[in-house]
């Protein structure tokens, strides 16, 4: 039998990396446009290549949680 889907352990693995800002808004729930305010206010893990911006999932949401 082939998965096409995640399994519970994929996604987690999943969480654990840098993500666009559409996929982080996907995942986390927030409107893309709130995710591209928390990265310019600072308030989120990120990685720049280029003019492009990558935030951490996991990182950025332990932050958002626990406050700092």
């Amino acid at each position: 039998m082939v998965n096409l889907g995640f399994d519970k352990l994929d996604r987690a693995k999943n969480f654990n990396r840098f993500m666009s800002v559409k996929e982080f808004a996907a995942e986390s729930g927030f409107a893309e446009n709130s995710v591209r305010r928390m990265v310019a206010a600072g308030e989120a893990i990120i990685h720049y290549e280029g003019n492009k911006v990558y935030i951490h999932f996991q990182k950025t949401m332990d932050l958002l949680t626990k406050g700092s």
